[in-house]
């Protein structure tokens, strides 16, 4: 907390003397500046911004509160007259952080070290909020949060841009004015219906201010209570999809055109070839685009509901009534931003991995202290157990320590999820067989598909309801890079076994 800056507002010379001298004893680790009244703090509060503000109640020349207007972001913990909790409460009620009650033998101060570290955490902490709710304001897409009764309680300013109202026309009304009634009423009833409990997506049609109407791809999160485990409002989140609606019309269109040349109509066949390799790009651009606008808006709407319930937890009546479950809140919300952040980092970097030549750096590694250090950082559930079964006969192996990191923490991850809903063991055995270095990772969950595994090293390709489909082929290209092969196939009784081979030499 050092260099922090601290303002103390007090008319009394003598008060200010103890307070000072008070913090100089105990070596409190903040620059105090001290104000004699409130036109002097309001001179200093113009000049100078301060992390957390002190100040006694009744001044010389006004009151604590006229000075509330400058310290709008700041804490302000407010010392009262003794036995005045009425003003206290006054105080509290127009936006102070806290207040002590002065006694003669000046024990309030005592409680001002962890009043005042509180006060600053709470200050770092909101601004923090208030980042991320800015950079929730500039998403592309139209974000949008309504209660129990679907009346809109937040939209962001792409909501403002796309269906063309004012943040004043909406926030409060019914959501039922952005759609036509025939899609309201199914709209209404997803939202309502058990087997969309947890999140909903579909298309939809919706209306802007002006009348016209638009093709939406929507998605819908619920916001439950913390204590209660109810559901206190909904998140949706709307992009404009009349774009990739006309590419998919062009699509149909080039379909029904090469259907009718090879009938027999006389069509250019360099005219049909370009509309034909025109048609597979904008597929191909239509797919990516698709699933990763799908799978970033996991982790969006992850940060949506943090954000909110954050926000509502850092309220003062919040507060004010909690006020030990702060840290508890903030701890919590950072936590699952950076797990959050983290993912969609994995998806632009799968997403580099794709396009870019993968250059070796080789490095003789000792494959056990290798191999133990990143089975422990695995995350799995209690039951399910990660096993290490290596040749004593194991010789050291060249390779990318990085670049395999990748690949084994990719493979162990998948062999985990493919058990979430099981229990039993994973087994990583080590051996040399035929010349090669050999690794295999043996699960027992549910398999490869059948649909899936002849294209499962294509990009985009995946069984999984979370994730692009990047990893694996992002995995074999590593593997090839080390002039190795990399094959996963089903074991007789149940799961999957994943083995990479590596050339010795």
């Amino acid at each position: 907390m050092a260099g922090r800056k601290v303002l103390f507002v007090e008319d009394n010379k003598l008060e200010q003397q103890v307070f000072l001298q008070y913090m100089k004893f105990h070596k409190l680790p903040y620059e105090f500046s001290v104000a004699g009244s409130v036109a002097e703090a309001k001179t200093m509060l113009s000049n100078e911004r301060f992390d957390v503000a002190i100040t006694d109640y009744f001044l010389g020349d006004g009151i604590a509160l006229d000075l509330f207007e400058m310290l709008v972001s700041t804490p302000i913990i407010v010392i009262t007259g003794a036995g005045d909790e009425e003003t206290a409460i006054k105080a509290m009620k127009a936006g102070a952080y806290d207040y002590f009650v002065k006694s003669s033998n000046k024990d309030h101060l005592k409680l001002l070290s962890p009043t005042l570290e509180n006060a600053i955490k709470y200050r770092e902490n909101e601004e923090k909020i208030r980042i991320l709710s800015r950079a929730l304001m500039s998403i592309n897409d139209a974000v949008y949060i309504t209660d129990l009764n679907d009346n809109l309680i937040y939209v962001n300013n792409s909501f403002t841009k796309i269906y063309g109202y004012s943040f004043q026309e909406v926030i409060g009304k019914n959501s039922h004015f952005i759609w036509n009634d025939g899609e309201y009423s199914a709209y209404k009833n997803l939202l309502n219906s058990e087997k969309h409990h947890q999140k909903f997506e579909g298309e939809f049609t919706n209306c802007r201010k002006d009348g016209t109407t638009f093709p939406i791809s929507l998605s819908v999160s619920h916001i439950k209570d913390s204590f209660s485990d109810s559901i206190i409002a909904y998140v949706c989140i709307a992009r404009d999809i009349t774009e990739n609606k006309k590419i998919r019309e062009e699509l149909k269109k080039y379909s029904e055109e090469l259907k009718k040349y090879s009938q027999g109509l006389e069509i250019k066949v360099d005219e049909q070839s370009k509309k034909l390799e025109e048609a597979k790009r904008f597929a191909a651009i239509g797919e990516t685009a698709t699933m990763v606008g799908h799978d970033l808006r996991n982790p969006l709407q992850v940060l949506v509901n943090t954000i909110f319930l954050a926000k509502m937890k850092l309220t003062p009546k919040f507060m004010e009534k909690n006020k030990n479950s702060v840290v508890e809140t903030v701890t919590h919300t950072l936590g699952v931003f950076q797990e959050q952040v983290d993912y969609m980092n994995k998806i632009v970097s799968d997403l580099q991995d794709i396009a870019r030549n993968i250059v070796v750096e080789w490095r003789e590694t000792n494959f056990k202290p290798y191999i133990e250090e990143i089975m422990g950082s695995i995350t799995r559930p209690y039951n399910i157990k990660l096993n290490l079964k290596l040749s004593p006969s194991l010789p050291n192996v060249k390779l990318d320590q990085g670049l395999m990191k990748r690949v084994l923490t990719n493979l162990l991850n998948n062999a985990v999820q493919a058990m979430e809903k099981l229990s039993g063991d994973i087994w990583l055995t080590a051996d040399v067989e035929g010349g090669k270095f050999v690794v295999r990772i043996s699960d027992e969950g549910t398999g490869i598909p059948e649909n899936v595994q002849a294209k499962l090293f294509q990009p985009l390709v995946t069984s999984k309801a979370k994730g692009m489909g990047m990893g694996l082929s992002v995995c074999k290209r590593i593997v090839e890079a080390h002039g190795g092969e990399l094959s996963l196939e089903n074991n007789l009784k149940k799961g999957a076994t994943a083995i990479i081979k590596l050339p010795l030499k």
